[in-house]
């Protein structure tokens, strides 16, 4: 971020602050000193799980529901623990809430058996939905008008059951213990993998980032989140992607034609997703890829500017040959020109490097390198493997040969974000090419990728 505009934002964020702490003053003073301190004291607890929330969705990708959940947990158990009992309440109505109760978890337990021994298929739905529906309309039957008589009880005051009128420092045991049943309960209830949820996962989720990056494309959360095109860190390969309008680099550079530029390369294909198989210890010496001072010809480098916060990748070309930097050389964590550049501290909005290109062809593949770029997956379904042989047309380069493949890709396939999430008993190349056809750029560079390779091209995932 350069000077001017980093001064702009210390000062906004100043004002903002001294904004705030001019309203719970002017609360104080109008209102009462305890209920400013009140509010700071809410303020407070609420910035730093909105913190925890961000940080969860920002560098993980996730929507951390327990984080109010256990809040919520924390509010219920001092209220019970702390609050007085009202006798004539619980006379009233506490034994129809007790009976509701006790039918909710009788319907939980109910469908929890039926998912799990009756039939699949219709009859174990029609039988949840039975049982779901019976056993709230009978928990509503006690419980509304239980309710009901309980409010009735000096509703000034009281309309409540109250609690235990224990003091409320032993609500920090009790809702430790509470917590603690949760997670015993999670972990023993079966298998401890996070599966999820489908609607969140496919749904909820994306329609939630993609509002995000359309109204607050500055949000910081985007810069983290896999599927923005920032990062690669999907689970699975497939699903709509969640588009941002903000960019990442300004590049200049005077060519002719198209200009490629990547930040990984991921060698290793399990039939769901891509990975990388290059090991740290094989990097590059640092000194030999990251230099100080201008490039020698400024016209044959390209330039980039990042335009984003943060980045802790180097963008390179196919024959990209050294990183060049005005001033501070970043110090590299690991990388090589066949898997990418990490970097231990990530540019910031506003610096520039060059790349130089030596223009010179690719080097021999040595046999190891060979055989993780042929590499597939056993599970390469026959339909794959008939595409493929198709392809081998006697007396034809291999640049002919990978353009049908890329022509055959393009005249049967469409490109489209609008595609669907991949379920764990399908194979993403056979959704791709016979069921939806259509895709994006995760689509056809794995199916271009893994039809070179059948026809003994050695090739590589570059995002």
């Amino acid at each position: 971020m350069n000077p001017a505009a980093h001064r702009r934002e210390n000062i906004r964020t100043i004002c903002m602050f001294a904004a705030m702490f001019a309203a719970l003053a002017a609360v104080g003073m109008i209102q009462s000193w305890p209920l400013a301190l009140a509010i700071l004291n809410l303020c407070l607890i609420s910035a730093v799980m909105s913190l925890g929330v961000n940080i969860q969705w920002g560098y993980a990708g996730l929507v951390n529901f327990g984080i109010l959940g256990f809040a919520a947990l924390g509010g219920v158990t001092a209220v019970l623990v702390s609050v007085a009992p009202v006798p004539a309440a619980w006379k009233a109505g506490g034994g129809g809430v007790i009976v509701a109760l006790a039918i909710s978890l009788a319907t939980i337990l109910a469908a929890i058996f039926a998912a799990r021994r009756a039939p699949a298929g219709l009859p174990r739905k029609l039988l949840l939905a039975f049982i779901i529906i019976g056993g709230y309309f009978l928990a509503r039957a006690f419980f509304f008008p239980a309710v009901e008589a309980i409010e009735a009880v000096d509703p000034t005051k009281a309309g409540f059951l109250g609690g235990l009128g224990l003091p409320i420092l032993l609500s920090w045991i009790a809702g430790g213990l509470f917590a603690a049943v949760l997670l015993s309960a999670t972990l023993l209830s079966g298998s401890r993998a996070a599966t999820g949820s489908q609607f969140i996962d496919v749904t909820l989720h994306p329609q939630l980032r993609q509002y995000v990056s359309n109204t607050l494309p500055q949000f910081p959360l985007l810069y983290g989140i896999p599927g923005y095109g920032y990062s690669f860190q999907e689970r699975s390969l497939g699903g709509s992607p969640v588009l941002s309008p903000l960019p990442i680099f300004r590049v200049t550079a005077d060519v002719d034609g198209p200009l490629y530029l990547k930040t990984d390369v991921f060698d290793y294909y399990d039939g769901k997703n891509w990975k990388t198989t290059f090991k740290p210890e094989h990097s590059i010496a640092p000194d030999s890829v990251l230099l100080r001072g201008r490039p020698r010809r400024r016209d044959a480098a390209i330039r980039v500017e990042l335009l984003i916060d943060f980045y802790n990748k180097l963008p390179y070309t196919l024959d990209a040959s050294v990183f060049r930097f005005g001033r501070n050389v970043p110090v590299l964590d690991n990388g090589h020109f066949h898997r990418g550049f990490q970097l231990v501290d990530p540019l910031v909005a506003g610096d520039v490097l060059f790349i130089e290109r030596d223009g010179v062809a690719a080097s021999e593949l040595s046999e190891e390198e060979r055989r993780r770029y042929l590499q597939l997956p056993r599970g390469i379904s026959r339909d794959v493997r008939a595409i493929a042989a198709s392809f081998e047309v006697p007396a034809i380069t291999p640049r002919q040969h990978l353009d049908g493949i890329a022509n055959y890709l393009s005249d049967t396939c469409t490109y489209s974000l609008n595609v669907d999430n991949l379920r764990r008993s399908e194979d993403f190349l056979d959704k791709f090419l016979f069921e939806e056809k259509k895709g994006y750029c995760v689509h056809f560079a794995t199916a271009f990728t893994a039809l070179a390779r059948l026809n003994g091209y050695p090739a590589r995932y570059n995002t």
